[in-house]
């Protein structure tokens, strides 16, 4: 259900054979840069740094190695690097950074949670809208190679 709502959305059709290879690189992608983002956001935080602030050093380091190996790996984007390719991923990962700074403000003054866990439920909402954003918007082609 979920592949043939993200594959038809706008009007093109992937295999499901595509789909999961599309899918699984980006989530190797996601796991190296979320290991490497939420160490960042730990050590930050860790050494007195407020969590907001971390997050926003977390996001302009994610967003550049997101960016690089979704367009070389994931979604093999063979095009240069345009204006609107970057103002794409800037935009969305903004709007990312809204909502992952939304809920884990939410998490950690409503909730209570700790400011580590809180992060870690966070990121998996946050992983999902962002595989939407850059597969429908940021690296959307007429091939879908």
């Amino acid at each position: 259900m979920v592949y043939e709502k993200i594959t038809n959305i706008y009007g093109f059709v992937l295999s499901k054979k595509q789909f999961i290879i599309k899918l699984s690189k980006f989530n190797m992608v996601g796991v190296f840069n979320t290991i490497i983002t939420y160490l960042i956001y730990s050590l930050l935080v860790f050494i007195g740094v407020n969590y907001a602030c971390a997050l926003v050093v977390d996001y302009v380091v994610g967003m550049w190695i997101s960016f690089s190996l979704n367009k070389k790996f994931t979604f093999k984007v063979s095009e240069p690097t345009s204006f609107n390719m970057i103002f794409k991923m800037f935009f969305s990962c903004f709007i990312l950074f809204l909502l992952n700074l939304f809920l884990l403000s939410f998490f950690i003054e409503i909730i209570n949670f700790n400011k580590y866990f809180a992060q870690l439920i966070v990121l998996i909402i946050v992983m999902i809208v962002s595989y939407l954003f850059q597969h429908l918007y940021v690296f959307k082609n007429k091939n879908f190679a």
